[in-house]
């Protein structure tokens, strides 16, 4: 079968506050549209188009509400998002949506996990189970898991199984889990911005930070930014508890610093958003991976702070032999560039798109292949 001959669902995290997902699934689309291939795309959540918007008020309730049950009523959270997926038949329609076509691609961002009650795991099982055509997980994340058996399920039943890092590949059992690049990491390629530098980019993901952490944060980046001559942006890439800390953290480095210009820079659901935010960075401290992945993608030297071991499994993914755990952030510790004299990022960046494109068109080949 040619390749433009295929017809290919995929199910991905479009709609929604965290912008990294949103990412993702576009950098996914660009790889399909390069090989020639026509793709679909539907909400992995079943929600509606603009259904997320920081301006509506009763969104901003129900986020909150989410947030409070996530973090302290787990449980009650997961009750609440079963009763909703039966409730709405999302089974029958991941059936509905799945048939008719050559391949279903479920990915990327961090979707095989259930989390303070998060039912991602469920939802990707039940696509995996339900589908009228054959699955194929796609550089997905894994973990935290708690329903092994659901993760079991996915790998007897989907095609094609890939992660983007070692973490989730342990996780989900080496056996039949291939490890891909994030498609994210091609993001610079889509569009291009210039790069005007003199600033630092910052990072920070709401629920990671004690007050004190945060202080220490703000010291290491007015410290820095003032050594170097720097501005500072923060960088916002989840909404709205990604925003808050952001905010925290600006009035922290201002408290410190009056005389730094600090930025606050709230991302859209658009490439040429992200480029703006990350292209002229001249160094980085991140939290969030998407984050990390976009800054690196556009060659800055970053370092992350490890709030999950993915953090540290995407930095040797990238560098390889060249990884250092001074490459990781701890608050308090200083931000250095020390990590990356005699690096070249540009070609870690070039060799890692390489290879992102290469494992999608090796996926394009597969699903071809099965259609055989």
């Amino acid at each position: 079968m040619d390749k433009a001959n295929l017809n290919i669902a995929k199910l991905s995290p479009i709609y929604g506050n965290n912008i990294g997902d949103i990412m993702i699934s576009k950098c996914i689309e660009y790889m399909a549209e390069r090989e020639g291939v026509a793709i679909k795309t539907y909400d992995i959540l079943l929600r509606e188009p603009c259904s997320y918007s920081q301006k509506k008020k009763t969104v901003a309730l129900r986020v909150h509400v989410s947030a409070f049950l996530q973090f302290y009523i787990p449980g009650l959270f997961s009750l609440i998002k079963k009763i909703i997926y039966s409730i709405k038949r999302d089974g029958r329609r991941y059936e509905e949506i799945t048939s008719g076509y050559d391949a279903v691609i479920v990915g990327g961002g961090n979707i095989i996990m259930d989390k303070m009650g998060s039912d991602y795991i469920c939802r990707v099982d039940s696509i995996c189970r339900q589908s009228k055509s054959p699955v194929y997980i796609y550089a997905a994340g894994a973990g935290p898991i708690n329903n092994e058996k659901a993760a079991k399920r996915i790998k007897e039943h989907a095609s094609f199984v890939s992660v983007r890092d070692s973490g989730s590949q342990f996780l989900m059992g080496k056996d039949g889990v291939h490890l891909n690049y994030d498609p994210a990491f091609v993001i610079s390629d889509i569009t291009s911005i210039e790069r005007k530098g003199g600033v630092l980019g910052v990072n920070v993901i709401s629920g990671c930070f004690s007050r004190n952490d945060l202080e220490c944060l703000a010291a290491d980046v007015a410290s820095y930014a003032s050594e170097n001559k720097f501005s500072v942006r923060i960088i916002v890439t989840a909404y709205p508890n990604d925003l808050i800390e952001s905010e925290a953290l600006a009035a922290n480095i201002a408290a410190l610093n009056d005389r730094l210009f600090v930025e606050i820079m709230k991302t859209t659901p658009d490439i040429e958003s992200i480029s703006k935010a990350y292209a002229d960075l001249d160094f980085f401290v991140g939290c969030r991976m998407h984050s990390l992945i976009f800054s690196l993608s556009h060659a800055v030297p970053s370092i992350g702070y490890e709030w999950d071991p993915k953090v540290q499994g995407m930095f040797k993914m990238f560098f390889g032999d060249f990884y250092a755990t001074s490459m990781l952030y701890r608050p308090g510790g200083g931000i250095s560039n020390k990590p990356f004299l005699g690096i070249d990022i540009e070609s870690h960046a070039s060799r890692v798109k390489k290879e992102v494109y290469s494992q999608f068109g090796q996926l394009i080949k597969l699903i071809k292949e099965n259609e055989k």
